[in-house]
């Protein structure tokens, strides 16, 4: 049977049903969930904080822990300096962080920072693709298959794993196809 489900959507009520798993008030599998999505713009109907500066991203990361997450959903848009930042507060915590690639940082700094998971498959797409403009994000672009085994070798020597999200794929496909 199902032992867990996990989500990176952060929204409270996922935290309140872990909790009450946990303590056998609710009959579920565990559930683990990140706390709201870290960005450095806001993200239009999502659940989401908008962080821009270290001391933002410090303090986010800690409001985080405070309310019982111990786990941080990083986003595309953050800067270098609050991304960083944020790493460090969580591994300091010992929180998880798991998240895309900032487009500041890229595949180099997360490896650098010590995010040890990056959610969905697509956020190596600027490693893939030479040509890769990320205000142009839905264009269709021609991958480099040769870039993909040294990228899949790095992501193996430094322990960072891949989370592939079916219901992401789809929305790329229905925005890019439809």
């Amino acid at each position: 049977g199902v032992t867990s489900v996990r989500t990176l959507d952060g929204r409270r009520i996922y935290l309140r049903w872990a909790n009450d798993i946990a303590r056998g008030r609710r009959l579920g599998p565990a559930l683990l969930t990140t706390g709201p999505i870290i960005d450095s713009v806001m993200i239009e109907g999502g659940n989401a904080y908008k962080v821009e500066t270290a001391e933002q991203a410090r303090s986010e990361v800690k409001r985080q822990w405070k309310a019982g997450y111990r786990s941080i959903k990083l986003y595309t848009d953050l800067t270098a300096v609050a991304y960083q930042t944020a790493v460090a507060e969580a591994q300091e915590l010992g929180m998880h962080v798991t998240g895309h690639v900032p487009d500041s940082v890229g595949l180099d700094g997360v490896i650098a920072a010590g995010q040890k998971e990056i959610a969905h498959l697509e956020e190596l797409r600027s490693s893939f693709i030479a040509d890769y403009d990320p205000k142009k994000m839905f264009a269709l672009y021609a991958l480099d298959y040769a870039r993909i085994k040294p990228v899949a070798r790095r992501l193996k020597d430094n322990n960072v794993a891949i989370v592939t999200s079916l219901s992401t794929l789809q929305l790329l496909h229905d925005h890019t196809f439809d």
